[in-house]
């Protein structure tokens, strides 16, 4: 993966590097999403609950930094779409709420559920929209991924 010590910006054609405070949130955040393996397991070798808890976790989490309203637009402009693709699967998966807040930390037998085809195509845009906006974050923040999340991001992004 490339590093840059900087991004480009609309405003005046100048180049911004970006704060240390950034730079580890956005770390923290990579870390986060390379640990969530809804994003680059095959989905037949996961539990279903696993899998839609796992996608839960992820929109809980880009949900609750987002509220904070503590992060710079070019972080939360990349975050925002990954949020959105985990509803869209949800949504698609026919999982409400209520039942994906208690798959997170599930407390009884995983059950394995079956998906229907447009929750398969919402997991597959899930991981694209990942990869894309992983691949931006840490290009512009000069972070390294993790091998399984580096096979989602772009080629050209390297």
């Amino acid at each position: 993966m490339a590093r840059l010590d900087g991004f480009d910006t609309p405003i005046f054609d100048r180049t911004m590097t970006p704060s240390d405070q950034d730079r580890n949130t956005v770390r923290g955040l990579i870390a986060f999403l390379e640990d969530r393996r809804a994003l680059y397991e095959n989905p037949d070798r996961e539990v279903t609950d696993r899998l839609i808890g796992s996608i839960a976790q992820i929109r809980q989490r880009l949900s609750d930094t987002l509220a904070t309203g503590e992060l710079p637009e070019t972080i939360s402009e990349l975050l925002k779409p990954i949020r959105a693709a985990c509803r869209d699967f949800l949504s698609a998966a026919e999982i409400g709420d209520a039942e994906a807040k208690a798959l997170i930390i599930p407390s009884g037998p995983n059950e394995v559920r079956v998906l229907k085809p447009k929750a398969y195509f919402k997991l597959k845009s899930l991981r694209d929209t990942a990869g894309h906006n992983i691949g931006l974050l840490a290009v512009r923040y000069g972070i390294n991924v993790e091998d399984q999340v580096a096979d989602l991001i772009p080629a050209s992004y390297a």
